[in-house]
């Protein structure tokens, strides 16, 4: 009789434990899948973090957030993708692979939690959305789509005498492609020559790049995660041979390339973070929430640079910039 009742205690005990082992976090679960640390991807996230808290939604208290870095591993990037998408009740992908593959997980899941993306520059041509007036679907965000046509102008106003400028970028970001068609175009419409160069791995970087700025008068560089990881090589490369580096986001100026009019990150984050808190406080379907491009550009000069090159800025461009270094 006593062992019998001691089973059931014991039975009991192990029936409490797993109630309590399986219950489910109250917490609103945001899953968080970013391609790689990157200055332009981080202040993204951080943006989009700011207004969730400013708006009531604070990791630890009513939300959980879980961020997963898969520094563009694609193999361990669908693994995360699918671990978010089994927990998560919103998922924002910051770029365009990550964003992919967040969707394909939940294509593969059968499961239509909301994905918000950012830093995607064409989510219409990458399926992401119908339209970025009508989305559709369960997926909208915001692009990076870049100024790329008044970046490729800067070019003139630093060097007017300049008539070759090379382009770099890495082969397997799509986004970096379309910046790079676009500045093509925008440099021959003002009679430049230009130049290609890709690399697909960090090692190609310098010998590449050093061959790109000794055949050219002026470097583009998109918004390119692998090429604004080692932004300080490029610096080093353009400050030896005096050749300007026209960045694609302002933080890569603020490591050592020469001139932007690009995005601000945290703010195209912010921008995210909204259309998060629509879906979360008012319960808003990403569906009706149009996706948008960027609200803020912003002219940054890096002057320390440029003069350590001997280039001259002139006193209209320092007046027209929002910050100069």
């Amino acid at each position: 009789m006593k062992l019998r009742r001691m089973l059931g205690m014991i039975l009991v005990f192990i029936f409490g434990v797993l109630l309590v082992g399986c219950k489910k976090d109250d917490k609103t679960q945001i899953g968080i899948l970013q391609l790689v640390a990157a200055p332009a991807l981080d202040e993204a996230r951080i943006g989009f973090l700011e207004v969730l808290e400013e708006n009531g939604f604070k990791d630890g208290e009513n939300i959980k957030v879980t961020l997963e870095i898969p520094n563009a591993d694609q193999t361990v990037m669908m693994q995360q993708a699918k671990s978010l998408v089994r927990k998560s009740d919103l998922i924002l992908s910051i770029a365009t692979n990550a964003t992919a593959a967040a969707q394909n997980a939940l294509i593969e899941a059968n499961k239509t939690t909301p994905l918000l993306f950012t830093a995607v520059t064409d989510p219409v041509a990458h399926g992401f959305v119908e339209s970025m007036a009508k989305p559709g679907g369960h997926i909208t965000g915001t692009s990076d789509m870049n100024p790329v046509v008044e970046q490729v102008g800067l070019a003139k106003d630093l060097l007017p005498e300049a008539t070759k400028i090379g382009f770099l970028y890495n082969s397997n970001e799509e986004n970096s492609r379309v910046q790079v068609e676009m500045g093509v175009a925008a440099a021959e419409s003002l009679g430049m020559t230009t130049v290609v160069k890709t690399i697909s791995e960090v090692n190609q970087i310098d010998q590449v790049a050093r061959s790109l700025f000794n055949d050219v008068d002026i470097v583009y560089v998109p918004t390119d995660n692998m090429l604004a990881q080692n932004m300080v090589l490029l610096t080093n490369l353009s400050l030896s041979t005096k050749k300007p580096i026209i960045a694609g986001e302002e933080n890569q100026v603020r490591d050592g390339a020469s001139i932007t009019f690009g995005i601000n990150y945290r703010d195209l984050g912010r921008q995210t973070g909204q259309m998060a808190v629509e879906i979360l406080k008012n319960g808003k379907k990403p569906q009706d929430i149009p996706a948008a491009v960027s609200e803020t550009y912003t002219l940054i000069v890096n002057k320390t640079n440029l003069e350590a090159m001997g280039i001259t800025v002139s006193q209209a461009l320092l007046d027209k910039a929002d910050e100069v270094i």
